[in-house]
């Protein structure tokens, strides 16, 4: 039951009168999303019929529901490169919530200039179920998070760009900056772009913030993480998602880059595999990365240059890898203050078995792969594996379930 709206009413003796929350129906009740937006109270609902709708909506800071009849392929606000096509921007909470979309055509205009699609600026809003496309900003061009503690759940972010900004320029996908807990799942983030780092998510400063069960693939940066790129003190967990087919100079996969003092974050249970970068084709890390956990990942490299880079430029100590599966199909593996790691700590380097085919089949375990069951039942990881199935399971039928590498968990058929 949706909460009602209370009103103090003094001739009733300082009783309060309750009104069950309203539904606001576009264009039937109002005729664009935001007029509906500005009638409605905390607790209502914005139902939108099939559309195109041409404006940028701001939520002005109410806890109101605003989603679509019949989801993103039939409904579309079109922000007409006039500003970010939904902002969130008045200290809104997971109550705010922007659902079932087509988010398209927006660039930001406002501080910081993030979020071409969504911009979120100290602010935690819930953004459910959309299609987030052909959007610009100088960071975020998809998605930026500014001081946020977000809810980023079950949205296609793809075909966003950056437009007009150079420098520092951060997320083609998402980007994440400044302290928050913002969390990022079960989302497909997709042939994304921007011109220096984090291709699919470039983070930022962002404290202790959550990335888990999505697919990051076909982005591009053009200097650093094309997949995902991490700077200052992030401390991001991140966890079962699928990191294929990005591209960038340095970190085709991953690029990450503590300073001094921070943890770095922890890496656990993802799967990636074929990146491209001439520095680290998968990984590249520098700073001091000393404290970053990588533990549980499979990371299979398909082309000729270094698959997995440890700069020794700051710090000569390498990231703590455990229990990991590293292999590259051809050239060299690891290169830096990495290079001894195979053999220590659970680290193998054999062909993880992974499948084949379609993206929505591929990189699963095949039978017998040596990733089944490999890995330490300490490490951090969520209850289910990136195709939503059961974590952890006895794999290998030896009568104990100890969780495997990588994004997807194997079981016996």
């Amino acid at each position: 039951m949706k909460p009602a709206h209370c009103l103090p009413i003094v001739a009733l003796l300082g009783t309060a009168l309750c009104a069950q929350a309203v539904t606001l129906r576009v264009p039937q009740d109002r005729r664009s999303i935001q007029r509906a937006i500005e009638a409605a109270q905390d607790g209502d609902d914005v139902l939108v019929s099939p559309g195109t709708y041409n404006e940028n909506i701001d939520f002005l800071g109410k806890a109101i529901t605003v989603h679509s009849t019949d989801g993103p392929k039939s409904t579309i606000i079109d922000g007409g490169q006039r500003d970010s096509v939904v902002i969130f921007q008045n200290g809104e909470g997971r109550q705010s919530v922007i659902r079932g979309f087509t988010l398209r055509n927006g660039n930001a205009a406002q501080f910081p200039l993030n979020g071409g699609g969504v911009n979120v600026v100290m602010a935690s809003p819930t953004i459910d179920g959309n299609h987030i496309t052909g959007s610009s900003a100088c960071s975020g061009n998809g998605v930026g998070l500014y001081f946020s503690g977000a809810l980023v759940r079950r949205n296609r972010i793809f075909g966003n760009h950056q437009n007009g900004c150079s420098g520092g320029t951060l997320g083609g996908g998402i980007y994440i900056g400044g302290s928050g807990d913002a969390v990022v799942v079960d989302n497909i983030i997709e042939n994304n772009q921007t011109d220096m780092a984090g291709g699919g998510i470039g983070i930022n400063a962002s404290g202790v913030v959550r990335v888990e069960r999505n697919i990051i693939r076909g982005n591009l940066a053009g200097s650093q993480g094309g997949g995902v790129a991490t700077y200052n003190d992030s401390q991001p967990i991140v966890a079962s998602n699928l990191v294929v087919a990005n591209r960038a100079v340095q970190g085709g996969g991953l690029y990450l880059s503590p300073p001094f003092g921070s943890t770095g974050g922890v890496w656990v249970n993802n799967t990636v595999a074929d990146n491209t970068g001439d520095n680290g084709s998968e990984i590249h890390t520098t700073g001091f990365a000393d404290q970053i956990q990588l533990t549980n990942n499979i990371v299979r490299a398909s082309g000729t240059a270094v698959a997995v880079v440890c700069d020794t430029s700051y710090s000569t100590a390498p990231p703590q890898f455990r229990n990991n599966d590293l292999f590259a199909t051809r050239g060299t593996l690891l290169s830096g203050s990495c290079a001894g790691i195979i053999g220590t700590q659970g680290n193998l380097s054999v062909d993880p078995l992974l499948t084949g085919g379609k993206p929505a089949v591929a990189y699963r375990l095949q039978a017998g792969s040596p990733a089944i069951d490999a890995g330490q039942a300490t490490a951090a990881v969520g209850r289910r594996d990136l195709a939503g199935q059961r974590r952890v399971v006895d794999g290998n039928g030896d009568g104990q379930a100890v969780i495997d590498l990588g994004a997807y968990e194997w079981a016996l058929p």
